[in-house]
Order: structure tokens, then C-alpha cells, then sequence
């Protein structure tokens, strides 16, 4: 009897062990997919505004290091890559929400950061909205939490964006 009982006390416990880890790979995939999706919306106004080859990567490569800063910042895990750099961007760290959601951060600012820099960025304005409104709507973000988190991202994108402004782009691309 007592080996019944602890063999379902261990065969329960896997079933929670997994269960657990099961949900965290379906989170890491939907929000890969989020990521995915986002990059795949710059694409499309790109599309709109009929970009060139190294217009667009110009806008994917901004986009992306705005991302890729937010996680830099909020979680510390990742090498920094600015140092790399040919012109260190010189991101100043950002006060850091005290519930740091990092998918969300990551593609606000990276939505943001394509809205300031593509002539058609105001169409990613629909694509923030839900964004919030999917953190909001799922109860994953209380309201004070998420502004906090959106300013977090909106500091970031404005530093990419600034950055951005001094490559010389606007000078090669009149020519």
C-alpha cells in the first residue's frame, strides 16, 4: 500500500513537473511567434512605402537592436553588443520596471522604434494598441505595471532612434 501511495505521489509530482514545463515552452513559442509577427508588420509598411533594399535593412536592423536592448537592459543576460559596434550607440540605462515583462518590452520598442523611422510608420500604431491590449486583456500586466513597462520601452526606442539619426543616412539617401 505505501508503495502505491508513493508511486503516485512521484508519478503526480512528473505530471506537475511537466505540465510546468510544458506551458513554458508554449509561452517561449507564443511569444517567439509575437516577435515573428511584429518583424513580419514592419515588413509589411516597408512593403507599403515601397522601401529599398538598404532602406530596409537599415529599418530591420534599428527595429531589432531596440529589442534586443530592452532585454539587454531588463534582464542583464545577454552580451552587450554594443561595444562591437563600429559607432557604440551609447544607450543610457533606463529605470527598470519593477515587473519587468520582457516579450512585451521587446516588441513595443521594437514597434515603436519602426514607427519613428519608416515614412509609414504611423501604420504600426493598430499593432502597439493590440499589443497592449493583449497583455491588458490577458490579465498578464495590472495597468500601473504596464505604463511603467511602456514608458521602459518607449526610452529605449527614443535612444535607438537617436542614434539612428546621426549614421548619415539622410545625407546618402538625397543622392
Amino acid at each position: 500500500m505505501r508503495a502505491a501511495k508513493g508511486l503516485l505521489f512521484i508519478l503526480s509530482f512528473l505530471f506537475i513537473q511537466t505540465n510546468t514545463f510544458s506551458q513554458k515552452v508554449n509561452q517561449n513559442e507564443s511569444e517567439l511567434q509575437m516577435l515573428a509577427d511584429h518583424v513580419f508588420n514592419l515588413s509589411e509598411v516597408m512593403l507599403h512605402d515601397v522601401a529599398n533594399p538598404p532602406a530596409a535593412s537599415r529599418f530591420y536592423a534599428y527595429a531589432m537592436l531596440g529589442a534586443y536592448e530592452a532585454v539587454l537592459f531588463g534582464k542583464h543576460q545577454l552580451p552587450d553588443i554594443n561595444v562591437d559596434l563600429k559607432a557604440n550607440p551609447g544607450i543610457l540605462p533606463v529605470v527598470v520596471p519593477k515587473q519587468f515583462k520582457v516579450a512585451f518590452c521587446a516588441n513595443y520598442a521594437l514597434l515603436e522604434v519602426g514607427r519613428q523611422l519608416m515614412p509609414s510608420g504611423y501604420l504600426l500604431e493598430e499593432k502597439k494598441k493590440n499589443l497592449v491590449g493583449h497583455f491588458a486583456s490577458k490579465k498578464m500586466i495590472d495597468e500601473k505595471i504596464l505604463e511603467q513597462n511602456i514608458n521602459f520601452a518607449k526610452e529605449i526606442a527614443d535612444q535607438i532612434v537617436k542614434y539612428a539619426r546621426t549614421d548619415g543616412y539622410n545625407r546618402l539617401s538625397t543622392y
